[in-house]
């Protein structure tokens, strides 16, 4: 199962669960950010190598810019999964450039 099939059958009217949350994202600690979102920020943030290094306002700040209360985790596995695909075509783009320009060898 893909992980946008696992969101769509997760229940969103458990507020209790991720995928049911329905309020304000306020996180004051790295590690208390789970990992389904960690992916998500990780990329959002990208190029930064290490989630620690994010600011958590800004993490709070995107957080609650994208999330739209219960069944939201969908949105944010489709908004994941549409970045790192833009980021791989353009390294893609970036390495047919590379060798389309390169020099020929004699």
């Amino acid at each position: 199962m893909d992980t946008k099939t696992y969101w769509e059958r997760q229940p969103s009217d458990q507020p209790g669960l991720l995928n049911g949350f329905n309020g304000t994202w306020k996180f004051s600690d790295h590690s208390k950010i789970s990992s389904e979102l960690r992916n998500y920020l990780m990329e959002a943030f990208h190029p930064v190598e290490k989630f620690k290094r994010i600011p958590l306002d800004d993490i709070n700040t995107l957080m609650n810019e994208v999330w739209e209360g219960p069944g939201s985790m969908v949105k944010i596995e489709r908004l994941h999964r549409e970045m790192y695909g833009e980021r791989m075509a353009k390294k893609m783009g970036d390495d047919d450039t590379k060798t389309k320009t390169a020099p020929k060898k004699s």
